[in-house]
């Protein structure tokens, strides 16, 4: 009987060789298999000895059942002892698997996703030909030489190459890079403003002003110096800045008089000017231009006050009139017809607030009549002149913006076709660097005036 058992036993136990190849066929499948129950790792063996290799696939539980429950299905409940778990006479085995990594792309799969990149890169690198081909024709059709109505471009490259025989040098087969930088000055001409070519002379009055931050020994003893120039406004603005050209005639800047010496010419290079829509007082417009003094200063021998080199700045009130303000824009005739436009407005308004104060004197000594301080007349009265004090208010207040957006005419001075008037007087000031803080010191204010062009 022993030796039957044993037989048995020898007979039901798996070979060496079987283990091998269940291990072998384990690390083949790439996964790692957990067994859920410990008392179903013979059956787990039992099954892979029993089925072939080809029949077990990767990610799939195997669950051996009893004989006896063959029928019914293994419960999948969590909690064993609580209607799940297996139950008595049947043995649940679960394997699971990890999951596998992703596979390396292969060497035609990366060809192919390189084959593709480099498509785009073509199609890129045409794209940005033809965009280089269209801005060589534009270009080619704006540097010819055009009056001031249409823009002017020059551009030119260090050694005599211009933008066009760069681009036509380009190799289309060759690699895009950009241009050099332009070392030249590149300026674009336009006509869009009324004071575009107009001539003003200015004149410096230079001395200590209230608040400034010069030395407290600059202009202490009062005295004043006077430096006056002709300055065009040209209708060009330059690439390297933005602010427009504002040329110096003939770069010369005369310094007046005084008791011990004459009159002296200083060099004064070009500078700029702009428009600065709204940053004036009540949203009206301020014009700002600069002069560079090349001397580093510009004084009198027996004055304490002088104009440091550098650059100049100057600002003024900036109205312009346009031809439905100004019916007449005749030279002779145009500053008087400004100053009429101005003028009619103003006085429509001061004409009002002069009828609200008539009435309001009418309605006052009608009340002193009134003894009773309960009548209902001194009550709508006094109710009536509350709202005319109110109104007055409000026209006050567009009087006093008119004086500000519209100033009267005799603070202005216009241009020669009377399409621009600039206030006659305006602040002067230079730019101190000290170290990272830029600050700005009042030198005095300057007057301005229209000249006529040689």
């Amino acid at each position: 009987m022993k030796e039957h058992d044993s037989s048995s036993a020898r007979a039901t136990s798996p070979s060496l060789p079987s283990l091998l190849h269940l291990v072998v066929l384990v690390v083949l499948l790439g996964g790692s298999f957990v067994v859920a129950d410990r008392s179903s790792s013979r059956h787990l063996i039992a099954a892979f000895l029993s089925s072939p290799p080809s029949t077990i696939a990767p990610g799939v539980g195997v669950r051996p059942s009893s004989s006896s429950s063959s029928s019914s299905p293994p419960s999948t409940s969590p909690c064993p002892g609580r209607g799940g778990g297996p139950r008595r006479g049947t043995t649940s085995t679960t394997i699971m698997t990890m999951a596998f990594p992703k596979p390396r792309p292969t060497v035609a799969e990366l060809e192919a996703e390189s084959e593709v990149l480099r498509a785009e890169i073509e199609e890129m690198r045409a794209e940005a030909l033809r965009r280089l081909g269209e801005l060589r024709e534009r270009l080619t059709g704006t540097t010819t030489t055009t009056t001031t109505e249409s823009a002017t471009v020059s551009s030119t490259k260090p050694g005599g190459t211009t933008l066009i025989e760069y681009l036509d040098s380009t190799e289309e087969d060759g690699p895009i890079v950009s241009p050099p930088v332009a070392t030249s000055t590149t300026t674009v001409t336009t006509k869009n403003d009324p004071l575009d070519g107009t001539r003003w002379r200015v004149s410096l009055d230079v001395g200590r002003e209230p608040g400034t931050w010069m030395p407290a020994e600059w202009g202490r003893s009062g005295k004043r110096i006077n430096l006056s120039f002709v300055a065009e406004f040209a209708p060009s603005i330059s690439y390297d800045r933005d602010d427009m050209v504002l040329r110096v005639v003939d770069g010369i800047a005369t310094l007046g008089p005084s008791v011990s010496e004459g009159r002296r010419s200083y060099a004064v290079r070009d500078g700029g000017w702009r428009v600065a829509r709204g940053e004036g007082p009540m949203g009206t417009d301020i014009l700002r231009f600069y002069v560079e003094v090349v001397d580093d200063r510009i004084m009198h021998a027996d004055g304490d006050v002088y104009l440091p080199g550098g650059r100049v700045y100057c600002s003024c009130g900036y109205f312009p009139f346009f031809p439905g303000n100004v019916k007449d824009l005749s030279t002779s005739s145009s500053s008087f017809s400004a100053s009429s436009s101005l003028n009619s407005a103003r006085e429509a308004l001061i004409g009002e607030l002069m009828n609200i104060e008539e009435r309001m004197t009418k309605l006052k000594k009608k009340k002193d009549g009134i003894r009773n301080p309960f009548d209902l007349d001194g009550i709508k009265i006094s109710s009536e002149l509350s709202r005319l004090k109110r109104e007055a208010r409000i026209v006050n207040g567009k009087l006093n913006f008119k004086a500000v957006t519209e100033p009267d005419p005799r603070l202005l001075r216009f241009s020669k076709d009377g399409d621009i008037g600039l206030t006659k007087e305006g602040g002067v000031c230079c730019q101190v660097n000290k170290g990272p803080i830029v600050e700005y010191h009042i030198l005095g204010r300057f007057s301005i005036a229209s000249v006529d062009r040689d």
